[in-house]
């Protein structure tokens, strides 16, 4: 039976894979097979490999998209498949490839609802937003756009990388501890990514960040890497101790840019 979890869950971000296997439907060839790692609160995990890997089905995963055939995902000590796939989707926050925006105003793009603080004040909550907006230099443009009240047509308004930005500032200003990075910034050009990268160690130092990469340098911050092979993890460790470890994985993938 389902059920409800607290109403402050996750409030720490601790994200545990114990020997998790899956696959997109029950009886069917897996994807995943027998992935075990956790992230403590706070810390920022790098998930790369070469294409077809298992990347981005790791992060199906906890978004419930692929079903858990063996082992469990827990949340805080929850497992996620005790809880509705809505109740889970709502509480976890996801940057993805692929911009998405809704009709209705900058404000209510920025926020989506659930992004606000029960007992956040609209002055603290406006401050908040403006100083974000100005670390990925989008300020300026909403104030020419009208302000965060104007209405919002994203593809007449703002260019692509543009889009990207706003979509990480909905993420950053979204407060759950738990952040998915999904190659969120892999179409993004050189300085709308370094933005994006100070912007993650400026505003989400607290979360607990996974973050699969396309662009490896983005990861090189972490503070840990998994590296996924046919849907297995075949190396795991800190940056710069895979880099200096010969014949490692990552290694590989680095001098393969």
């Amino acid at each position: 039976m389902l059920s409800t979890p607290p109403p402050d869950w996750p409030s720490s971000g601790v994200i545990s894979f114990e020997n998790v296997s899956a696959a997109y439907e029950r009886g069917k060839d897996l994807i995943l097979k027998d992935i075990s790692f956790s992230a403590q609160a706070g810390q920022k995990i790098g998930i790369c490999g070469k294409s077809g890997s298992g990347k981005s089905s790791l992060v199906q995963t906890i978004f419930r998209l692929l079903e858990v055939s063996n082992g469990r995902i827990l949340i805080d000590g929850i497992d996620i498949t005790s809880m509705p796939r809505d109740l889970l989707r709502s509480r976890l926050t996801i940057l993805p490839q692929e911009a998405f925006f809704i009709p209705g105003t900058i404000e209510h793009n920025l926020l989506l609802g659930a992004a606000l603080k029960q007992d956040e004040k609209e002055e603290a909550r406006n401050t908040r937003i403006q100083e974000i907006l100005q670390a990925l230099n989008l300020w300026d443009k909403v104030l020419q756009l009208g302000g965060i009240g104007a209405v919002l047509d994203p593809e007449k308004m703002l260019s692509q990388g543009e889009r990207q930005l706003f979509c990480l500032a909905r993420a950053v200003l979204n407060p759950s501890p738990v952040l998915i990075l999904d190659e969120a910034t892999s179409s993004m050009d050189a300085e709308s990514d370094e933005l994006a990268q100070k912007a993650l160690r400026d505003f989400c130092a607290h979360r607990t960040i996974l973050c699969v990469a396309h662009r490896l340098n983005t990861i090189l911050d972490s503070d840990r890497i998994l590296v996924l092979d046919k849907g297995r993890v075949i190396e795991e460790g800190a940056p710069n101790d895979l880099v200096n470890t010969p014949g490692s994985a990552f290694g590989g993938l680095l001098g393969d840019i």
